[in-house]
């Protein structure tokens, strides 16, 4: 009698968990990114969701990966890093502050580790600060003198 009484709770505890599992984990966007390797060193411009609210907080991140065996040292200032978010018709809606400081800080990064060079965190508004239309966008960023090419990203905001 007690095995019947177990076997019937277990499988009434397995169907549960299986009814409901999007409860218990709702899924979550995936991480989308591009990259580009310049002497030996992965540069990879990451956001964390495709999709953004149009009072959201757009985040995003630079990362330099050290492929090499030995370390490497890397200039990072104000001035190597720029970045936009464009509509369809290659208008820009948002872009970085121009930045005329020479200065940058020496990175060290040990072989087959990763650093978060530079980050964007800006409220989406366009140039003027107001809210920004509903629509596909792409985000652009460039990263001087690291990389010689153009880090973009299709975005939609809702």
């Amino acid at each position: 009698m007690r095995y019947i009484i177990f076997v019937i709770s277990s499988m009434l505890i397995v169907n549960s968990c299986k009814n409901n599992n999007n409860i218990i984990a709702p899924i979550s966007e995936q991480t989308l990114s591009v990259s580009a390797v310049s002497d030996s060193m992965k540069y990879t411009f990451a956001i964390q969701k495709q999709s953004f609210g149009i009072h959201d907080v757009l985040i995003a991140t630079m990362t330099a990966y050290n492929e090499a065996a030995l370390s490497k040292t890397i200039n990072v200032g104000p001035s190597h890093f720029s970045w936009d978010l464009k509509n369809d018709s290659g208008r820009t809606i948002m872009c970085s502050p121009t930045i005329v400081y020479m200065y940058f800080v020496e990175t060290v990064i040990n072989s087959h580790q990763s650093n978060e060079i530079y980050s964007i965190h800006q409220a989406i508004s366009d140039t003027s600060g107001a809210p920004v239309k509903a629509g596909s966008y792409v985000l652009n960023a460039r990263l001087f003198p690291f990389a010689p090419s153009t880090f973009s990203l299709i975005i939609s905001l809702q």
